[in-house]
Formats: C-alpha cells, sequence, structure tokens
C-alpha cells in the first residue's frame, strides 16, 4: 500500500479527533489502475465501501479509524479477514458489516471505484495523498514530502483551513477552531 496514504491517514486521524464534529472524512485514492498494484486497488475498493455504509454521525470514530487500523495490520494487501477484524474494531454495527460485505461482493464496489476515479480525474488529483477540503485541492504528500501547499503544511495551518471552510459554509464559527482564527485585524489610531 501506499505509504503517503498511510502518512495521511495517521496524521489527519490524530488532527480529526478534536475537529470531526465540524469535518466529514472521505477516502479519495481509489483510481481504477492503482500506482501500487492490485493489491491497492482491492485496498481502495474496500475503503470506498466502508466510507459509503459508515453513517455520517460515526464518520470518525468507524471510517478513520477503519483506514488506521487497515495500516497497523502491517500487511500491504487488503483481506476480508482484515476488513471484518479493522471493523469490530472500531465497533461497526452488523448492519454496516453485512452492507460492506454486499458492497464488497456486488457491483456497487465496482460502481464506486469507477465513479471514484472520475471524481479524482475531475479534480486533477494524481497523486496519492492530495487534501482537499470542500472539493478544492489543499495540499499533496509525495514521496514523503509536503508540496503545492498555498494554505501551509502545518497541523495549524489546515486547522486554519478547515474552520475557514467551516465558517464559509455555515456562516458561523466553530467552538472548536481556535480563537486566533476568528480575530479580525484592527485599526491602529
Amino acid at each position: 500500500m501506499c505509504p503517503d496514504a498511510n502518512f495521511c491517514e495517521h496524521y489527519f486521524d490524530k488532527l480529526l479527533e478534536k475537529f470531526h464534529p465540524i469535518v466529514h472524512a472521505e477516502g479519495r485514492g481509489g483510481k481504477v489502475q492503482c500506482k501500487h498494484g492490485d493489491g491497492e486497488c482491492t485496498g481502495n475498493k474496500y475503503q470506498l465501501c466502508v466510507g459509503r455504509h459508515t453513517p455520517p454521525e460515526r464518520n470518525r470514530d468507524w471510517f478513520l479509524r477503519f483506514l488506521v487500523c487497515t495500516w497497523e495490520t502491517r500487511t500491504m494487501v487488503y483481506s476480508r479477514s482484515i476488513v471484518s477484524e479493522c471493523l469490530n474494531k472500531v465497533d461497526a454495527d452488523k448492519k454496516v458489516s453485512s452492507a460492506v460485505d454486499a458492497c464488497l461482493e456486488g457491483s456497487e464496489g465496482d460502481g464506486l471505484m469507477l465513479q471514484d476515479a472520475r471524481l479524482v480525474a475531475k479534480r486533477g488529483m494524481q497523486r496519492s495523498c492530495t487534501v482537499a477540503i470542500e472539493g478544492t485541492k489543499r495540499c499533496i504528500r509525495d514521496g514523503g514530502r509536503w508540496y503545492d501547499c498555498p494554505g501551509g503544511d502545518k497541523e495549524e495551518d489546515f486547522v486554519r483551513s478547515l474552520c475557514d471552510a467551516y465558517r464559509a459554509k455555515t456562516g458561523k464559527d466553530s467552538p472548536l477552531c481556535p480563537h486566533a482564527a476568528h480575530v479580525s485585524t484592527s485599526r491602529k489610531e
């Protein structure tokens, strides 16, 4: 599997621990032809199926922690047993587990792969870990380094971007966002 995706999933799991009430994480790497081979494509399909069937209110509790769990297995190829193990580890209920199984076995999973590949191409995302906020490319991590990050690549930079996006979407500030992100510049007399 892709080391940059591994890094990003762990990095944003820690960041979103605090901000998950105002953020919805999505896996975006499901190209039909995968850089790291068929095993990566299989893993992408599993991630897309789990993401599709994770209730929005459990997004971080299940989906992002599921992604981190799969990396912690230290295997390079996803298997159904890893999917089951990680769904159990994040306490996903039986309804979700059954829906994920059906997605993997049926045409839904293949459809998700095609849909995701089109979205990835439309957004111009060609690297494993391309961070998008509200559908806009924000930063890329590839080859172990961040680049093309106009808002910065530090944790506080991502927090500022998340808070700005929340404010733009809702018209209000989140109490989770640092006060400094909300302070307006005062006029000097």
